[in-house]
């Protein structure tokens, strides 16, 4: 955290640095006191208390000062030109997303040095809050986050949506991406990374409903396509050998090969809810 607050203070484009605090319990509350003391016109923060990823982003909309706005959260390192990158493209054009990549890093130290992956670094995300930025105005416009939205995931792809109704295009730029820092988690912490897969199907059925439109569909998961591949796929992953081979590849730290094929086990208790839900 506090290497990237630093990152954002050092950047050649000035403005406001407002970071919101949601409940942290690991002495993040005294480093950002320290911040806003040292840097009192361009950092702020605030303390809030568990309300979830929509409330908060909408406090903070709430609470900025600034014409544009950019997205980014606590893991995730930016370049020199972050701030400038993404200006450039918002002034092209007044309905304008600037929709950056973010290249996965499972250690601080690889910042800077690896390289994007299309395999695991794409994505066709029309706005995802990891690495974006905006006209504040317009997502007041849209009506700002969905709060309904309380579990993992989904309430930055449902305001794209909607910001795609307004007439907004979203722009790519590669020099725009950033890094984003995710710790590998344990084939030992199944129970934990499964759990997580079927609170992104609530959310995902939620999105459906609001908007049962083709892309959500995709987006989602939820099509009879899906459901019967996967079923396909998992009497292969459900296998002895394959577990066998993903822990093999854990005790290897041969992450490149352990993480895609973890995601696409993983992904299969997401399918299957989606599936359960949709019957309801």
């Amino acid at each position: 955290m506090d290497l990237i607050i630093k990152q954002v203070l050092s950047q050649s484009e000035k403005g406001e640095l407002l970071v919101i605090d949601d409940g942290s319990t690991d002495g993040t509350i005294e480093l950002l006191s320290q911040f806003e003391k040292k840097y009192t016109s361009v950092f702020r923060f605030i303390k809030n208390n568990h309300q979830g990823i929509a409330k908060t982003r909408n406090l903070l909309l709430k609470e900025s000062l600034g014409k544009y706005i950019i997205f980014i959260d606590s893991d995730i390192f930016i370049a020199e030109n972050f701030v400038s990158s993404h200006l450039k493209i918002l002034l092209s054009n007044k309905n304008i997303i600037s929709q950056g990549s973010l290249i996965e890093i499972r250690e601080v130290s690889e910042a800077y040095k690896k390289k994007f992956n299309v395999f695991t670094d794409y994505s066709r995300a029309f706005f995802a809050t990891g690495n974006v930025s905006i006209e504040r105005q317009k997502i007041i416009d849209a009506g700002g986050f969905d709060e309904n939205f309380t579990g993992y995931g989904w309430e930055d792809l449902e305001l794209g949506i909607r910001l795609k109704k307004l007439g907004l295009k979203a722009i790519k730029s590669k020099d725009t991406f950033a890094y984003h820092y995710n710790p590998y988690e344990s084939i030992n912490n199944l129970d934990k990374l499964i759990q997580k897969e079927k609170d992104r199907a609530i959310g995902a059925i939620y999105f459906l409903d609001k908007h049962p439109i083709l892309d959500v569909r995709l987006m989602t998961q939820a099509t009879n396509f899906h459901i019967y591949l996967d079923k396909i796929l998992f009497k292969f992953l459900k296998t002895k050998r394959f577990t066998e081979y993903l822990n093999k590849l854990e005790e290897n730290k041969d992450y490149n090969r352990l993480i895609p094929l973890l995601r696409l086990y993983l992904n299969h208790f997401n399918v299957i809810e989606i599936e359960k839900l949709l019957k309801k």
